[in-house]
């Protein structure tokens, strides 16, 4: 498979299917001095995460993506670590299809480096696709809930991601969400479109087809975009304007249009700040320095 396409499988990923509260770890500790560096490797615009789990040896593969909203193990992979299936969980794709998921007993620990995750839900689910396909050897994916307990801090430009105590928000303002992901409201080009930001999605922006923003031309065809669910066609245009996100703005971003939630991806980020209080629904997002 060609590295493009590759890109486009990896993206596709997962909106969390149900919206229980307090999912997550019941307790994070971090590491005396409050900030750990977590083992990372930015791939296509995606951050890989290295983690370390009870019972197995060596590190394993966690996508990083705020676009989901809890942890999702691969189901053989979370059977290796004797984790019992509670029942059904069904989890929702970025196309809106729903596929079938487990919830697994809590996950007794995981680190990535010097931060320790105990006790963490997890959901498993088939992640067969993105492995064969989409060539990432990842046992699971790092939602949002993972971090609730900390700050999250992606750093684009500098390719790393820290952990941080939630005291060391900053104290400008913060873009607030009420929703267990980061949803924003964005200006394209004059209309207000609330969106997701998804660190799992490697392109600029997803749109839903009909999305009433002006492009600069007619939408081409783009090829597929998959999923879990299977694949689906999709198009490319780029906006007649100005996407605005508070004080920042991008001219005529190119945007896909897929079904689905529309989002914000990591190419927009590329050169940004971003921390994450997914706990408290505060974003906040500046130029790298």
């Amino acid at each position: 498979m060609k590295p493009e396409k590759l890109t486009q499988l990896v993206a596709l990923l997962l909106v969390a299917a149900c919206a229980t509260p307090e999912l997550g770890p019941r307790r994070t500790t971090l590491p005396t001095d409050g900030a750990a560096v977590l083992p990372s490797r930015h791939v296509r615009g995606a951050f890989l995460l290295f983690a370390e789990f009870p019972g197995l040896a060596g590190r394993h593969v966690l996508l990083l993506d705020t676009g989901t909203d809890k942890t999702l193990l691969d189901l053989q992979f979370g059977r290796s670590l004797g984790l019992r299936s509670l029942g059904d969980e069904p989890v929702v794709t970025a196309t809106g299809t729903a596929v079938p998921g487990v919830q697994f007993e809590r996950l007794p620990a995981l680190r990535l480096g010097e931060v320790e995750f105990q006790d963490v839900d997890a959901i498993g689910l088939d992640l067969s696709l993105l492995r064969e396909h989409g060539g990432l050897p990842i046992a699971g994916i790092a939602g949002c809930d993972l971090f609730r307990q900390c700050l999250l801090e992606i750093d684009y430009q500098n390719h790393s991601v820290r952990c941080l105590p939630r005291s060391a928000a900053p104290t400008g303002p913060a873009h607030q969400f009420g929703e267990r992901s980061p949803w924003v409201t964005v200006d394209l080009a004059g209309t207000a479109v609330r969106m997701l930001v998804d660190t799992g999605f490697q392109q600029s922006v997803a749109l839903p087809p009909g999305t009433d923003v002006p492009f600069t031309g007619k939408p081409r065809a783009y090829g597929e975009i998959a999923s879990i669910a299977g694949t689906q066609p999709k198009e490319i245009a780029h906006l007649a304007g100005v996407l605005r996100l508070g004080n920042l703005t991008w001219r005529e971003p190119s945007i896909l249009l897929v079904p689905g939630c529309p989002k914000i991806g990591a190419r927009l980020l590329r050169d940004t700040l971003l921390r994450l209080d997914s706990s408290g629904g505060r974003l906040w997002l500046e130029r790298s320095r």
